[in-house]
């Protein structure tokens, strides 16, 4: 090793290393005696893991050339509970995978188990579990959980290994079955503070359920995903919240207050609930949340009613605050259904335009016009804050059997607040219309080029995303 290296600042030195693939780090950690705590505090600062399975069900495998019959995650986890030096050194856990959102045998059924720990590894992971202070019934569940293999109960005994844990992100294959994992966060975040416990460095969070998979399950996350809310270090958090059955309530003996929250996305959870999480994020800059409904999953609060006036009160408690707000609308099919069910919009989003913060936004059509059709609807530009600079409109709901914005009626709402739009909106900078879902014929180049000349006489400028194409 060259002596001008080993002499360079550690903070130099780190982003070197950092360059590596985490073979060449765990070689150099064991070959240079002055390199080691460094070269090994970056090959641990990361952890990940890809769970996939095949159909029929079969022993679970990991994803790429390292595969072997004990998962990477049931290994790394002794590694943890034998050398809690490794463990403090982990920053990040990345858990990803979908094959439940794309495996139809395993909508219903449970994911497949992992296979039995060996002997030390249960012993570790059973006495880990004995010496958290829970209540007994809920640690002899754990335990059980872990030697039957499933999943859920082995990520949380991970996570609950991890002191030093700032980013965690759980793709599908880990998010359907949280009943382990919300115990933890329960249990950590929201109960009687005795001896030190895990989560408290935890700033960024992505746990989210894919939609199609929600209709398909029976329990409810919401205590679970609201106890996230609760951690003291919290910057983002993005997360899918299922509606309570009953009346919202936070999950401990008062509401949170995440100061340090900045960034949040939310799917799932619809208006009212969303205003009570709002109430709690004095400091929340960007928000970015997904209306939601489904035949199949509704209930007093998943309906097909798009309230804006509820929607607007919910979003004012952090008026003073958001820069970035991005809203989306999804009217899933249920089992059975030919056509996406239709879906009503009442009320208005006006009380939007005196959000004097806002400087980007995102919103389907309907929304801004209050309308499912130019029936009714209401100005464009009666919606928009006056100190925006960028503006999104999609075409959610596009798919909608009453969906009423054509291709001469919605190209026309447009037009019309571009041709005025220093009225509405003195500060704009830049119109992007998203096109997720319409078909081939809709908004043809043409009509696309006539928006972009538009654009360009009032001096707007304008990009048009179009995912369908053309023909």
């Amino acid at each position: 090793m060259s002596a001008s290296l080993l002499g360079l600042p550690q903070e130099v030195l780190r982003q070197i290393l950092d360059l590596l693939p985490s073979v060449d780090l765990s070689t150099l950690s064991l070959i240079c005696r002055a390199m080691h705590v460094l070269a090994e505090s970056l090959l641990y600062s990361n952890f990940e893991w890809t769970w996939t399975f095949a159909v029929p069900p079969k022993t679970p495998v990991e994803e790429g050339p390292t595969s072997s019959k004990t998962p990477r995650i049931m290994g790394f986890t002794r590694t943890c509970l034998e050398k809690p030096q490794v463990a403090s050194m982990v920053n990040e856990v990345v858990l990803g995978g979908d094959s439940l959102s794309r495996i139809s045998h395993y909508y219903r059924g449970e994911p497949p188990a992992l296979p039995s720990p060996e002997d030390t590894l249960q012993n570790l992971s059973l006495a880990a579990v004995d010496n958290m202070d829970m209540p007994q019934g809920d640690r002899d569940l754990w335990r059980n959980a872990l030697a039957q293999g499933k999943v859920d109960a082995w990520v949380a005994l991970l996570l609950s290994q991890l002191p030093n844990l700032r980013r965690l992100s759980l793709d599908e294959n880990f998010v359907r079955d949280s009943c382990f994992t919300g115990l933890l966060f329960r249990w950590a975040l929201c109960g009687s503070k005795g001896k030190p416990r895990p989560l408290q460095n935890l700033a960024g969070v992505n746990f989210k359920l894919a939609l199609d998979m929600r209709a398909r399950k029976t329990s409810r996350n919401t205590a679970d995903m609201l106890s996230l809310f609760y951690l003291p270090a919290a910057e983002n958090i993005s997360v899918s919240i299922d509606n309570p059955p009953a009346g919202f309530a936070w999950p401990a003996e008062h509401p949170p207050s995440p100061s340090n929250l900045r960034s949040l996305e939310l799917t799932m959870l619809r208006e009212g609930h969303l205003g009570q999480i709002l109430s709690t994020t004095t400091g929340l800059t960007r928000l970015k949340w997904s209306w939601f409904y489904c035949a199949g999953i509704r209930d007093r609060f998943v309906t097909d009613v798009i309230n804006l006036d509820n929607i607007a009160a919910d979003l004012s408690r952090v008026r003073a605050t958001l820069t970035d707000l991005a809203i989306t609308a999804v009217a899933s099919m249920s089992s059975g259904d030919i056509d996406y069910p239709p879906v009503t919009v009442q009320g208005s989003f006006e009380a939007l335009a005196k959000f004097e913060a806002l400087k980007r936004l995102e919103a389907p059509l309907p929304f801004l016009m209050a309308s499912m059709s130019p029936d009714g609807a209401r100005e464009l530009g009666s919606s928009l804050p006056r100190n925006l600079e960028e503006l999104t409109i999609t075409d959610d709901l596009y798919l909608q059997e009453n969906y009423g914005w054509g291709e001469d009626e919605f190209p026309a709402a447009i037009r019309a607040w571009m041709e005025d739009w220093k009225r509405f909106t003195p500060r704009i900078r830049k119109f992007h219309l998203l096109l997720r879902l319409m078909d081939y014929d809709d908004w043809g180049p043409e009509a696309r080029q006539e928006l972009r000349d538009l654009g360009a006489r009032v001096g707007v400028s304008v990009e048009i995303t179009k995912l369908a194409g053309d023909m």
